[in-house]
């Protein structure tokens, strides 16, 4: 359907469990994705309550708290940005082959838009804190 024009040479791939498990250990990642989660919520006190906000292993097996989730999709993003983590190396990715000039495409977007797609991190999950209930047995 597209056709495949890539710039880049086929490296080696490896699948994103393996290259999330350094991202998520990444000091510097995680400085500068708490740098950003902090300051947003200093400067909107709404999003305090958003990043506290308790998470269901059950439904949402991102992290114990709103603010793990965020962070980590932020500490990902910024992981592109910085070059640490290229797309057309992630195994599961590489595997769609009619699609690896769509996935260049990405990577510049996600580079280029930095700022809109830390917005959407912020945004997605903002109204759980006033939606989410948990229920417990008695005693």
């Amino acid at each position: 359907m597209f056709p495949i024009h890539t710039t880049t040479k086929r490296t080696e791939t490896r699948f994103f469990d393996e290259i999330l498990s350094e991202v998520e250990t990444d000091r510097a990642l995680w400085n500068r994705a708490e740098a950003f989660l902090s300051g947003a919520e200093k400067a909107e006190p709404l999003l305090k309550e958003t990043l506290l906000t308790p998470q269901d292993v059950r439904y949402h097996a991102e992290g114990p708290f709103v603010r793990d989730h965020l962070r980590l999709m932020l500490m990902s993003l910024y992981a592109v940005v910085e070059g640490k983590l290229r797309l057309s190396q992630v195994e599961e990715l590489a595997r769609l082959k009619e699609y690896g000039h769509e996935i260049e495409k990405l990577e510049g977007m996600l580079t280029e838009h930095v700022s809109w797609f830390e917005a959407f991190v912020l945004a997605h999950d903002c109204a759980k804190w006033n939606s989410i209930v948990f229920y417990s047995p008695e005693g």
